[in-house]
């Protein structure tokens, strides 16, 4: 079964999607499966075939071509292709895909955001090493000389801030925080996982 690629894969994916191409014969039922993902289609009088991948997400896309046809041996291609994206392209991707829900929202539901990436404008009020891990926290209001609407963002990589400057936050919730505050009273914030502060 005759199979050409006009654009075929390359060796690692650096976009957010990825236009494949090619010609084979009359008739061949194509199937693409990309990362347990199925798409098929069936060639026409012009030979042609097309099919569009989305790359946008980070990580390894594994890839199976299967060619068939009546009467013909079925032909496959199978691929691993990783993209792999440079800092100011996770960035930008984090901060397309964030949200900005209502504070108390998140407060009363945190559930409901799981693993969502939320975004806030506000101010760093304080940045604890603690065992290896920064524990930033965070307000998303200010009135007079009070921090309102705290939440708890950690880190695994040190976090410098300067404090009292509005900045925007970049996290993955990730449920809740609880401690005592110097007074003893537990208090529990909203906790996210750090991407970045703008």
């Amino acid at each position: 079964l005759p199979v050409s690629f006009t654009s075929p894969f390359p060796e690692a994916f650096t976009t957010d999607s990825f236009k494949l191409s090619g010609t084979t014969m009359t008739g061949v039922t194509i199937q693409m499966v990309v990362n347990n993902e199925l798409q098929t289609k069936k060639t026409g009088n012009n030979r042609t075939f097309s099919f569009t991948v989305d790359t946008s997400r980070e990580g390894d896309y594994q890839i199976q071509l299967t060619f068939t046809k009546k009467d013909y041996d079925t032909k496959v291609f199978s691929y691993l292709i990783r993209r792999e994206m440079d800092d100011g392209q996770r960035r930008q991707t984090i901060r397309d895909t964030s949200i900005s829900p209502d504070y108390a929202s998140v407060s009363r539901s945190p559930a409901r955001y799981e693993g969502r990436v939320l975004r806030y404008k506000g101010y760093v009020t304080d940045v604890q090493e603690k065992g290896g891990e920064w524990v930033v926290t965070f307000a998303t209001d200010k009135s007079g000389g009070a921090f309102n609407n705290p939440i708890i963002a950690l880190s695994d990589t040190p976090v410098t801030a300067d404090p009292d400057t509005q900045v925007t936050l970049y996290g993955t919730m990730n449920g809740t925080y609880t401690f005592l505050s110097d007074q003893g009273q537990e208090l529990t914030y909203p906790r996210v996982n750090l991407a970045f502060i703008d």
